[in-house]
Order: structure tokens, then sequence, then C-alpha cells
């Protein structure tokens, strides 16, 4: 039975990592039908794009005329508590919910992650859940998600270009000044302090660094830690926010990724480079996302209690990078040949319904 897929992105056209797993998605879901957009769409992409009435007038005339299966997929990434209330108008949503449930829909998600503390009660309506940490795992679990499964992160779609660990690159810096699970102050504060024995620890192994920002709300923190650190180390600042595929580009041309977002670390594995995740203890995403693919040595905790002893930890990673990449490598080789797997099996499964 044939497929007919609506994709919605989550909005954030400021947002390059948000994009980047929307594109790859996209690419793969090519593979299994006809993919349609809804709502919004990252503006490179230029694809067109469907207002909600439009997309269940083709979901009605496909399921019919066609007899193809119906799917709604959701943007992968990153589920907060929001900090406003999120009111939305409660019938609108239950017609339009009732209306692709008549058409036997299946909803799914893929590469999320979940506040711990979130109240899943709308996730119910999903016929798969594919979460990509172990934490966000039980969350599920202790709400009763029973469609809830371990999926890899959608940047695991992007091309690998696996090499060995070499010296001497550059090196990719970038940063948020806040966590939405830590709070701007409390790691903005530990961040600035960690930073000299970081740059100090790093400079050894590489020819430069390249600061830049992924999200435009970014920008004023990297510029700030570029202008503070130009005059000691060999610095290159972009203004500029790069696109999904300056991503790829980027990330083949250095050694190692320092970063707190998780899709300027992703990247930089897939091109073989030795990534450095600076974060508190508290910043579960990262943490949980690296302890489940099993590079849980490459966290770098920069809290209070840690302070004295970032400069050891990093010098840590550098003394085991070969082993680390090698590794990291045969990781993300795995972790690609599982999520291409995952989103196959939703498709052959939902079309047997």
């Amino acid at each position: 039975m044939p497929s007919t897929i609506f994709l919605r992105f989550n909005t954030r056209h400021d947002n390059i990592g948000d994009q980047l797993i929307f594109f790859y998605l996209y690419e793969e879901l090519r593979k299994y039908g006809d993919v349609h957009i809804v709502t919004s769409c990252p503006k490179f992409m230029n694809l067109r794009i469907l207002r909600a009435r439009e997309s269940l007038f083709i979901a009605l005339k496909d399921h019919l005329l066609k007899r193809n299966g119906i799917f709604f997929v959701e943007p992968p990434g990153a589920r907060f508590i929001a900090k406003t209330p999120h009111i939305r108008p409660i019938r609108k949503t239950n017609a339009i919910n009732y209306f692709w449930k008549l058409l036997n829909t299946n909803f799914l998600l893929f590469g999320v992650s979940f506040d711990p503390k979130m109240d899943l009660h709308e996730c119910r309506n999903y016929s798969f859940l594919g979460v990509r940490d172990h934490l966000s795992l039980q969350a599920t679990k202790s709400q009763h998600l029973s469609q809830a499964e371990y999926c890899p992160d959608m940047a695991f779609l992007m091309p690998q270009n696996a090499k060995q660990f070499s010296i001497g690159q550059t090196a990719l810096v970038s940063f948020r000044r806040e966590t939405p699970d830590v709070g701007e102050h409390h790691f903005a504060d530990a961040l600035e302090k960690s930073l000299p024995a970081v740059f100090e620890a790093i400079a050894p192994v590489v020819s430069d660094f390249k600061i830049y920002h992924q999200v435009i709300e970014d920008l004023e923190f990297n510029s700030e830690i570029a202008h503070s650190y130009a005059g000691a180390y060999p610095v290159n600042f972009m203004k500029e926010l790069p696109t999904v595929h300056d991503l790829s580009t980027l990330s083949l041309n250095c050694s190692v990724a320092i970063s707190n977002r998780l899709h300027v670390l992703l990247p930089a594995i897939a091109a073989g480079a030795l990534p450095i995740a600076l974060i508190s203890s508290k910043h579960y995403k990262i943490k949980s996302i690296f302890e489940t693919l099993g590079m849980g040595d490459c966290l770098v905790y920069i809290d209070e209690e840690h302070q004295k002893s970032v400069s050891d930890q990093i010098h840590s990673i550098i003394k085991s990078a070969a082993f680390i990449v090698q590794r990291n490598n045969e990781i993300f080789a795995t972790q690609s040949q599982l999520v291409r797997k995952i989103i196959r099996g939703r498709f052959d499964l939902g079309k047997s319904k």
C-alpha cells in the first residue's frame, strides 16, 4: 500500500540544529511515499507548505481514491515544559484530530527527548514515540506509554565521513548561554569560569578556534567569547548564521568540536571529529543522550564543584582521542543503520493495518 506522509516543522527558522534534523528526516521519509509539509518549513528547502485544511483534503482524497496509508510525522527534537502556558483552541483541535482519526492516521514521532517532569498525556494519540535517550524512555514508561521505543536522533541520518583523529586542524566552538533544563545564570557563570582552562587545554592540538552561533539568540554570547580570547589564541568568528550545509563543511575541517549544543556535537561526530560537551550535571538532555550512546567519556562537567578539574577532564579526553574517535565512528555507523531500520519499520507496519 502506498503512503501519503505529512510532516510538520517546529517553526524554529533561527535554529540550524532544528533545521538540520528536519531536513534529513524529510529526505529519509521521501523513500516511503509522497511527503507534504504542513504549516511551516525551513526556507532553504524551498518547498510548498500546506495549510491544515489543505492537508486534510489531500489525506481524504488519497485515503479514499488511492487507498494510501496516511501518516502524520511531528517535528523531531527536544520537548521542554513551556515557560508560559500555551492555550490552544480545544474545540478546533479536537475537530481536526477527529478527522485524522477517521482516516486511520498513524501519528509518529522520531528522535525526540522529553523533560522528565512533563505531562505526556497528549502523546497517547501517537502510534509510535521514538525517544532518543534512556531518561526520556523512563519518563514515557512511567506514564504508561507502551508505544515508546528507543530511536536515535535524526542527525544520524547525515552522511558519515569517518576518519582517524588528527591534530592540527580547527576547533569548532559554539555555546548557548541558557539551557532550558539548567537556567541561564547557573550555566553562563560556570561556563565563563571554565573557558580559560578549556582554551588552554585545547590550544596545543588545534591550529585555530572557529567560533560561531547555531541559533540567533546565541550570537551575542559567542561574539563575547570570541572577543575575549582573540588576543591570546588564533580565533576566527563567524558573524553570519551558518546554513545546514555549512555545518557539514565546518565539521569536516575540524579536529575538535566544543559545545553545549547537541547539533554542533553530532555533526562533528559524523565528520570524525572529537566531541567535547561542556555541560552542567543538570543538563540532562545532552548528558542522557551521550550516556545512552556510550559516549559518556566525552562529557566535561563545569559545575562549581568540578571547576578545578575542567582542565584534567579535557586532557583525559584528548589523551584518549584516537580511541574515542574510532569508537564514535563505529557508534555513528550503528546508529545510522538503526534509525533507518526503525523508520522503515514504522511505514511497513502502518501500511499493513
